[in-house]
């Protein structure tokens, strides 16, 4: 494999603050148990919005992943979301991120209906930064996994990429035909702007 994503440069640009409409998006290391592991608490300003615990990979076997937990509700549908994971999916070909969406009432119940997650209001979030590929975490396994979440995969290669946009285009019409598109609007909508690009 030639590229292999790395998560430093997103460790550092959260230690330095990001901008965003809600004030400074910024980092607090706090101690792991393994040297390939990072531990943060997140803040925009002053309030802490989640915690983050980042695996940075072991090439080329293992790729790195993020998983946001203890999520504040007023995080999501923020542009400090979007900026976040847009920061991530540019870290390369098989980036994975996982988001406790708990508190994300209107992602929780179009998934728990069986809305494709692309057209959910965090999986769009997702989809348009670039991740292609989904998996809903719903009945975590062993319960050490913590709360519900969306796993969402930046695809590994040009491949990958075609065959995840296909497989989503025929979710996401398959979705629009059936009667749950007319009880989910805001879903609906979400999925024929994704179909229309």
């Amino acid at each position: 494999m030639k590229a292999f994503p790395s998560f430093l440069p997103v460790l550092k640009k959260l230690e330095a603050g990001v901008k965003t409409k809600e004030g400074l998006l910024h980092s607090k290391l706090k101690k792991a148990i393994r040297v390939d592991e990072r531990n943060l608490e997140i803040f925009i300003g002053k309030k802490r919005v989640f915690s983050m615990k980042i695996f940075l990979g072991r090439p080329p076997y293992y790729f790195p992943w993020s998983e946001l937990f203890t999520v504040d509700p007023s995080f999501f549908g923020t542009d400090a979301e979007k900026k976040l994971i847009k920061l991530f999916s540019k870290s390369g070909p098989g980036t994975r991120m996982f988001i406790e969406y708990g508190h994300d009432e209107k992602t929780q119940y179009a998934l728990l209906h069986g809305v494709p997650p692309a057209a959910t209001r965090m999986g769009n979030v997702f989809f348009k930064s670039g991740f292609t590929w989904f998996k809903d975490w719903y009945f975590p396994e062993g319960f050490y996994e913590g709360d519900i979440k969306l796993q969402a995969e930046v695809p590994i290669d040009a491949i990958a990429k075609k065959r995840q946009l296909l497989e989503s285009k025929v979710t996401l019409e398959k979705f629009l035909k059936n009667k749950l598109a007319k009880k989910y609007l805001d879903e609906a909508n979400l999925a024929r702007k994704l179909l229309d690009d």
